[in-house]
């Protein structure tokens, strides 16, 4: 594709930066993207690079040093915006997205195009899906839109047919591992933190610098463990208490709901065959060893759905009920 690549600095799956570099080198990059993935895979990462790619100076684009690159990596440059979700529902609304449709309609101040991130589109409002693909149907010159989401699924069939579709996958622990040594890390650490990451860059790279993110999956865990083998009264009371702990912090019970999720992913992708087992948290409990593809999809769909009727007000009480009640159910051994 053009000779040996250089520039690129995100992990990130070599397919997807291998047809970015080629249409970042041939002129040919799209009006819109798609970059899809599992939670800290690495997608806003590379959205960001992407942007330094289509405004770099240099020969070998991008190369993190000249003025575009580096006031985008600070947030500063003028032709650079990203929207990400707001306010006590975490959505981005239609008042965000005419901004972006009013700023897309003037010429670039400093660079030789404008490029808007919309980091986790899957928190767009109907209205602003709307309002969106208005601006996709009749794209202006000089204007990149990039779109981050953890769901694919959940972006409407009419924006994503407009968009060039990229899906992130982890990478291979050892890539993972190589990338933190070289940023740095001990490699027994780095090796430690790629399996527990399992394989997403973005993931590694947070806790690298926060240990307490580490400790809070191990007990994650425990708890994933714990409810896997609760009869129904004892859910229900968990269901309780999970429900007036959402009272009293949101964010805090949304944090580990996530965790859940991401735990329930990696034990999918192990029971899969696509990767090699990372519950690496010195509790390998009998209780989540082969529960296989079907109760571990049913996991990640029960956080999920947990997740969307929280952000969308739903009644805290009857989400973690139904959460509690639809986890997969295996005896204690």
């Amino acid at each position: 594709m053009g000779g040996e690549r250089q520039a690129w600095k995100t992990p990130a799956d070599e397919r997807v930066i291998a047809y970015l570099d080629e249409s970042v080198r041939s002129g040919r990059v799209a009006h819109a993207y798609l970059i899809g993935g599992p939670p800290g895979v690495g997608v806003q990462a590379l959205a960001q690079e992407l942007a330094q790619a289509v405004l770099c100076e240099a020969q070998e684009r991008p190369c993190g040093r000249c003025r575009h690159c580096t006031r985008i990596a600070a947030g500063t440059h003028a032709d650079y915006s990203v929207l990400v979700p707001m306010g006590p529902s975490m959505t981005i609304g239609i008042d965000e997205i005419r901004e972006l449709k009013t700023a897309s309609s003037l010429e670039p101040y400093e660079g030789r195009a404008r490029v808007a991130v919309i980091d986790g589109a899957e928190a767009m409002t109907p209205e602003a899906h709307n309002a969106l693909l208005k601006l996709l149907e009749e794209p202006p010159d000089k204007v990149v839109i990039v779109m981050t989401t953890e769901d694919e699924g959940s972006i409407p069939e009419t924006i994503r047919s407009r968009c060039q579709i990229l899906q992130l996958r982890p990478l291979a622990f050892d890539r993972v591992e190589e990338a933190l040594v070289a940023e740095g890390v001990d490699r027994s650490a780095a090796g430690k933190i790629a399996q527990m990451s399992a394989g997403r860059i973005g993931l590694a790279r947070v806790m690298v610098n926060d240990n307490s993110l580490m400790e809070d999956r191990t007990e994650a865990f425990e708890n994933l463990v714990e409810l896997v083998g609760m009869e129904i009264d004892e859910r229900l009371r968990l269901a309780g208490r999970m429900a007036e702990g959402f009272h009293r912090d949101r964010e805090t019970l949304l944090k580990r709901l996530g965790l859940w999720e991401a735990l329930w992913r990696d034990i999918l992708l192990r029971e899969s065959g696509i990767a090699q087992a990372s519950l690496d948290t010195g509790h390998q409990d009998p209780n989540l060893v082969s529960v296989g593809v079907a109760r571990a999809r049913q996991g990640v769909d029960s956080i999920q759905s947990a997740i969307y009727a929280l952000q969308r007000n739903g009644n805290p009480r009857l989400v973690m009920e139904s959460l509690v009640l639809n986890a997969p159910s295996l005896p204690r051994r």
